[in-house]
């Protein structure tokens, strides 16, 4: 079975390493939690909240009133597979758009070099021809959906 906390975790330390800024928004969105409305929350959860504003004299959740829980394990899980998903996908354009562009200005060469002003380090990428390995992207997709039902198929087998 997987456990959906250390599979996010150890997830998180491998886009930490090699996509920090990905790794930030991710972490930051599950730190802000999720904001759900006075309808949307459970009946027990909502109770319990109730019982802890009522020992302070404060009002209970209304239907229209807005509160933030924490992700659950799955939440944040399923969170990160879809940034990283919309990531790879997002990628792959950018490079088939490239390659497109490229293509119609008839550049002859396939390599783009990036340096920072305040370095001489430079970076060099080579774009693929238009259409870039067509496909790769929605690949990549393919292969982080297999992941998502693989994880909804064994919660489906812990909850039966």
């Amino acid at each position: 079975m997987i456990d959906d906390a250390r599979a996010y975790t150890e997830l998180m330390a491998i886009v930490r390493e090699r996509l920090p800024a990905l790794h930030d928004q991710i972490a930051d969105e599950v730190a802000r939690g999720k904001e759900l409305r006075g309808t949307d929350i459970e009946r027990t959860e909502r109770e319990g909240r109730d019982r802890i504003l009522g020992d302070g004299n404060l009002g209970r959740i209304g239907e229209a009133d807005v509160s933030v829980f924490p992700y659950s394990d799955e939440e944040r899980l399923d969170l990160l597979v879809d940034a990283l998903t919309t990531s790879a996908q997002t990628a792959q354009r950018s490079l088939e758009a490239l390659g497109a562009l490229m293509t119609e200005l008839s550049i002859p060469s396939r390599r783009v070099n990036f340096r920072r002003p305040e370095s001489d380090e430079t970076a060099v990428l080579e774009v693929p021809l238009a259409p870039a390995d067509p496909g790769h992207g929605e690949d990549l997709a393919a292969q982080f959906e297999v992941i998502r039902r693989s994880l909804r198929k064994d919660r489906n087998d812990r909850e039966h």
